[in-house]
């Protein structure tokens, strides 16, 4: 009874007659039988009573004592289950509608990141709200809530994949510490952001080759098509990115500008959509950027004005729409600008012609209008200028005669009018123009010009063709030793091809659709059939004894 009592206190007073009352008899022996039983029914009896009491008390103790130990039990599983869905809500992958934009839904596409590892993550040693603090410094945050942008996933990356071990806290206490963990931070998150904005946010993996990139055990300068330098006191900087030809699809996001010491951006070849970021203003480094060969739409934006660094600008082939920005006038150290190919219009600003130390400028296949300025003068280095394919309108500017460094004209299919200049100098170092398809008219340069004047030049091509040029070919055309294409066709040239007779390098030639008379020059008919000249192309009124055919 007094086990009983430790394990079930309160229990001894149950259905029956109480246990303090059993006879002593019972009490002390109760295997042995009552003394006198025989000649005392009454005492059996009292004595079965007594024991029917006894075992109903033992099933009642047993039965408080099995209840209060599943009650125990209960109690510790709910304390578990609860402290786990603690655990779970805290990590925040209980539920979808969780309030934190850290909150992964594993049935969501949207956060499930389809990225292949080298070596099997750990679970993040990051609190998640310090990192989200840090990213917002650099993206809004409710770009960062947003599961389906580029930065979500990132975000989610960094926090759940990323072995690197960046420090995310910045110490209060150290400055120059705080600004080498902000720009590593800001370094590692902008890669991640460009290779979640170019495979539909990792789901994809549409790159021809990924090569290391998003292996979450390596510094992001031992990724793929990544150059870094090693010179700089607050860690490697990465300072060239050369992704052409890699089957990127998506956007260039605004998270580039981050790359503060990048001096090389290659994306050529590519289907990138969308627009120009206003944040490459912010990539003051930048020496090259390539974005030929895209799908890049929008306008150019103004912020170009700050990469006062820049020596290639290149956006050839794109869906480029409005204006060049005046902006353009700060690039004082811009070699190469590229813009063909696009839907780029109006005239050409003023800003262009501050490009001092430009060397070549492509703006052909848009839909500039106007004249060319005088101004052009002003670009002493230019050594390539190509405007074919647009509107462009009026007289040629006397500055093209100044041009001294000027070595490839390519004026095409315009609304040009007018003579051509008519000045040595406009043939002198060129080694190639294109002039074609304009309204040029009157007689061609070079009449009552000395014999040798133009001797020895190095052009290797001339285009006139389709003009309304008239009156014969000068004689100094002869001089044109090095000459290897010459297209006279679609004009009103009369006279004799005599002067034709001492090109001896020419490949090409073309003079139909003239009025042209008497016989091709005996040595034109040699290299044609000696295999130099390969194409000959003249009217049907002309004596050619070499000439398969003719109009």
């Amino acid at each position: 009874e007094q086990r009983r009592q430790q394990q079930c206190p309160g229990a001894i007073h149950v259905r029956g007659r109480a246990a303090g009352n059993m006879p002593a008899w019972i009490r002390n022996n109760r295997t042995q039988p009552a003394p006198d039983s025989r000649d005392s029914p009454q005492r059996l009896e009292e004595g079965r009573e007594v024991l029917e009491d006894e075992e109903d008390e033992e099933y009642k103790t047993r039965s408080c004592f099995c209840n209060t130990r599943c009650i125990l039990i209960l109690v510790i599983a709910s304390v578990l289950v609860s402290a786990a869905l603690l655990a779970l809500l805290f990590l925040g992958v209980l539920s979808k509608n969780d309030s934190s934009p850290f909150a992964i839904d594993p049935s969501d596409e949207t956060t499930t990141l389809m990225v292949p590892t080298i070596s099997p993550t750990s679970m993040p040693t990051v609190d998640i709200e310090d990192i989200r603090q840090a990213l917002s410094a650099f993206t809004p945050l409710e770009v960062l809530m947003d599961p389906t942008t580029p930065q979500r996933n990132a975000l989610i990356w960094l926090s759940h994949s990323d072995n690197i071990g960046i420090s995310y806290n910045n110490n209060e206490n150290n400055n120059n510490d705080d600004e080498i963990v902000d720009s590593a931070l800001a370094q590692r998150y902008a890669m991640v952001v460009l290779y979640m904005a170019t495979t539909n946010n990792a789901q994809d993996n549409n790159w021809n080759n990924r090569l290391l990139w998003l292996d979450p055990n390596l510094h992001e300068c031992d990724w793929g098509f990544v150059e870094c330098s090693n010179s700089n006191p607050s860690g490697r900087k990465i300072y060239k990115i050369l992704l052409a030809n890699n089957n990127l699809r998506g956007v260039i996001p605004p998270e580039i500008g981050l790359l503060a010491h990048l001096k090389d951006l290659n994306l050529y070849g590519n289907q990138l959509y969308g627009t120009l970021p206003t944040e490459l203003g912010l990539l003051t480094q930048l020496w090259y950027l390539t974005v030929f060969g895209n799908e890049v739409e929008g306008t150019i934006p103004s912020e170009v004005g700050t990469m006062t660094q820049i020596r290639t600008l290149d956006l050839r082939a794109n869906a480029l729409t409005g204006t060049i920005p005046d902006t353009m006038s700060n690039l004082d150290s811009l070699r190469i600008l590229l813009l063909s190919e696009n839907e780029l219009e109006g005239e050409l600003p003023s800003s262009l012609y501050d490009l001092v130390a430009i060397e070549k400028m492509e703006l052909s296949r848009n839909n500039f209008e106007g004249s060319i300025k005088e101004d052009l003068r002003r670009l002493a280095e230019l050594e390539i200028l190509s405007v074919g394919g647009n509107r462009f309108s009026g007289k040629l500017p006397n500055a093209l005669l100044s041009l001294s460094q000027l070595e490839k004209l390519y004026l095409s299919d315009n609304l040009f009018s007018g003579q051509l200049l008519n000045a040595p100098e406009f043939f002198y170092n060129r080694l190639e123009i294109d002039i074609s398809n304009n309204r040029f008219s009157g007689q061609l340069p070079g009449a009552g010009w000395s014999p040798d004047i133009l001797h020895g030049l190095p052009i290797v091509k001339l285009d006139i063709s389709n003009n309304e040029f008239y009156g014969s070919i000068p004689m100094v055309f002869r001089e044109f030793s090095s000459l290897k294409y010459l297209d006279l066709s679609k004009n009103a040239l009369m006279g004799n091809t005599t002067c034709l007779d001492d090109l001896d390098s020419i490949e090409y030639l073309y003079v139909h659709k003239n009025d042209l008379v008497g016989a091709v020059p005996r040595k034109i008919c040699k290299a044609m059939e000696s295999g130099r000249l390969h194409e000959l192309q003249t009217d049907c009124t002309l004596d050619c004894s070499c000439c398969k055919t003719c109009d």
